[in-house]
This record gives C-alpha cells, sequence and structure tokens, in this order.
C-alpha cells in the first residue's frame, strides 16, 4: 500500500462520498473533506492541501473539469483520481488532458478505486 494519505472526496452523490470514506479510511487514509459541488470542492482544496483528490466531473455550481484545471495551477502534480458516470473517451481524455492521473467509470469497485489511489500516491496511474 501507498504511504496514509489526506484525501478530499469531491462528488455531489451523498452515497458515492460516504462509500469513498468508508473505503479510503478503511485503508489507513485521512479524509479530510468532502465537497458536494465545484466551488466548495475549490475552497475545501485551498484550506485543507490535500495529499489527493476524488473528483467527480458533473457537479453543480462549477464543472469538474475547472475543479480540476484550478488544482492543477494551484499545485502542479497533485494527483487527482476522477471517479464519474461519464464513460466516453472524449470525457477521459478531456480529464487526463487537464491533469488527472486516473480515471474510473461509475459504478465504483472499492478494490479499483483502492489500487488507483494508491498508484496516484506513487506516482503512476491505475
Amino acid at each position: 500500500m501507498a504511504k496514509r494519505a489526506r484525501i478530499l472526496i469531491v462528488d455531489d452523490a451523498a452515497n458515492v462520498r460516504s462509500n469513498l470514506r468508508r473505503w479510503l479510511e478503511g485503508a489507513g487514509h485521512e479524509v479530510v473533506g468532502e465537497a458536494e459541488d465545484g466551488t466548495g470542492a475549490v475552497a475545501l482544496f485551498q484550506e485543507q492541501r490535500p495529499d489527493l483528490v476524488t473528483l467527480d466531473l458533473v457537479l453543480p455550481g462549477m464543472a469538474g473539469l475547472h475543479v480540476l484545471r484550478n488544482i492543477a495551477e494551484t499545485v502542479p502534480g497533485l494527483p487527482v483520481v476522477v471517479l464519474s458516470a461519464l464513460d466516453g473517451e472524449k470525457f477521459i481524455s478531456q480529464a487526463l488532458e487537464a491533469g488527472a492521473v486516473d480515471y474510473l467509470c461509475k459504478p465504483l469497485d472499492r478494490d479499483r478505486v483502492l489500487m488507483a489511489v494508491d498508484k496516484a500516491l506513487v506516482g503512476g496511474a491505475g
């Protein structure tokens, strides 16, 4: 397993945030915050400065791609794992070009999420 990390969860679905928190904390990580919209995500990111962000692309307020670009400009190289129901090649390419290190399509699988997080923390994509 990769090092214990401080992780920010960004998803508009409460059940997804809850599952991610349970999985990540169960793997020894610390969840430093949860945001349900893009504006809240940017504010929490600035406040908490996490080691990694899990990010949905479809968010109220500010789109996930805008959040991703903001993170990449603020802390270049910070690992962001996109978790989205948008599974088209166009969305995946846009996210990776904007700075995501991995892209997982929903519905999410616990083991796949943890593997992607671990790989992102050691510098590789899942």
